[in-house]
């Protein structure tokens, strides 16, 4: 039996790229990474120290190529299982690649391809809810292992109060799962920083959708160093 993972390595992740290719270019960055820039200018850039960040699910990396301009103090390094978006995205930004300022690999966010602890913020826009349900706690272990102490998950998704699977139209062969997924690194214990919720039908006015099929959020959380834990 073929898993989920593998229909979306084999055809899936292709074909997402090519049906929202034109609608990623024409937009330029995500609404989720312009609320993440935001925050960086108010806190993390004003160090004016290098950081290592890194996008799961990166398609031919837009959004960190769109980082790369505002921020000359980052290396940005992205990880999508399209082929296609990974070859697209290394001819696109050839100058960026050559200036070791991008970084793009095929993969998937089970197995991370990376040393522990070696980003400063790690950015997940609209991957978790269409990844395999049997490989959810890998991908939640190995974000986490990536993710330095005192350092910043910045996850864009759904936003709901149940957990809710639906089948994808595009493919039954990989169905997607909206859940609170920032609840489950909330238990490792990273705190929520900030959270900002809008609506799927129309992402740049930024309003509150009252019916929750309809709501998006983007929630930023910080990766504790808690050295000293009462009892």
């Amino acid at each position: 039996m073929v898993t989920a993972k593998q229909e979306y390595l084999d055809r899936e992740a292709d074909a997402w790229f090519e049906r929202n290719k034109s609608a990623m270019e024409k937009k330029e960055v995500s609404i989720g990474t312009k609320f993440f820039a935001d925050f960086f200018q108010r806190t993390l850039d004003s160090q004016n120290k290098q950081k290592k960040v890194l996008e799961i699910g990166c398609s031919f990396g837009y959004n960190l190529a769109f980082l790369s301009k505002l921020f000359p103090n980052i290396i940005n390094t992205g990880l999508e299982p399209s082929l296609k978006a990974v070859e697209y995205g290394s001819k696109k930004y050839a100058e960026l690649i050559i200036q070791d300022r991008l970084h793009l690999f095929r993969g998937t966010a089970d197995a991370l391809p990376f040393n522990d602890l070696s980003f400063d913020v790690i950015l997940i826009g609209f991957c978790l809810y269409q990844a395999d349900r049997n490989l959810l706690s890998k991908i939640v272990s190995e974000i986490d292992r990536c993710l330095r102490y005192e350092s910043f998950l910045v996850i864009t998704d759904f936003d709901v109060l149940f957990n809710v699977k639906k089948i994808n139209k595009h493919n039954a062969s990989t169905p997607t799962f909206k859940q609170n997924y920032a609840k489950l690194f909330e238990r490792l214990g990273y705190s929520l920083v900030e959270k900002t919720t809008y609506n799927a039908d129309s992402l740049e006015k930024r309003v509150f959708p009252t019916e929750m099929d309809n709501r998006i959020s983007t929630q930023i959380l910080y990766k504790e160093k808690i050295e000293d834990v009462y009892q």
